[in-house]
């Protein structure tokens, strides 16, 4: 009888290890499992402050009121439909100035019915400066998008000058980052690529069927 006991007591003991070591197992394997919405991790791109860093899950831009060339309100989700550099700067910023040319470069060889770049200067004099410094710098391929009341800047919570932010198809802000960078490096191109990779499974996301 005593030996009874301590063999069943063995057995006890096997099988709570396998039954441990059973949920051990699934509870690696669920915590190695991608969330269904989580953001592929982006290239590695430096700023001046930091790098690129992407906002997890994306989240659609705030609704914000800036002028743009024409002088007619709008908004970031009038971007929606490609993908989208929105850049906050100022014209006595010092890493904006540094970096305007790159941007206006970027748009010149990506701009089109995928993408643009929309730089939106946080001047309090509005066009009265922007319009003599787009023309001082030669910036002929950007847009001279305004937002003298700063809501822009506000509604986004930025930190400083120069933030820029990257949006998908959607207007969702897939990453940030702060300070100034050289937007015509091959890291860059390496960005975008991502961004366009995230738009398309957003697609394929919400042409697949449920249940």
């Amino acid at each position: 009888m005593r030996g009874s006991v301590i063999k069943l007591g063995i057995l006890g003991i096997v099988v709570g290890m396998a039954g441990a070591g059973i949920i051990g197992t699934a509870l690696l394997w669920s915590g190695m499992a991608p969330a269904a919405n989580a953001v592929a991790e982006p290239p590695s791109v430096d700023g001046s402050i930091g790098k690129f860093i992407a906002t997890d899950p994306p989240v659609s831009a705030p609704v914000a009121e800036f002028v743009d060339p024409s002088g007619a309100p709008v908004t970031l989700a009038s971007f929606k439909g490609h993908v989208t550099l929105v850049n906050l700067w100022a014209t006595w910023c010092a890493p904006c100035i540094q970096e305007m040319p790159s941007l206006d470069q970027l748009q010149q060889s990506k701009g089109g019915a995928d993408f643009a770049v929309v730089t939106i200067s946080e001047d309090l004099q509005g066009k009265a400066v922007v319009d003599p410094f787009f023309e001082k710098h030669q910036l002929a391929h950007l847009g001279r998008y305004l937002d003298p009341k700063s809501a822009v800047g506000h509604a986004l919570k930025i930190r400083g000058l120069p933030t820029t932010l990257l949006l998908d198809r959607d207007g969702r802000e897939l990453g940030r980052l702060e300070g100034g960078t050289d937007w015509t490096s091959p890291a860059i191109g390496k960005l975008l690529d991502w961004a366009e990779q995230q738009g398309n499974a957003a697609i394929d996301a919400a042409a697949t069927p449920k249940g």
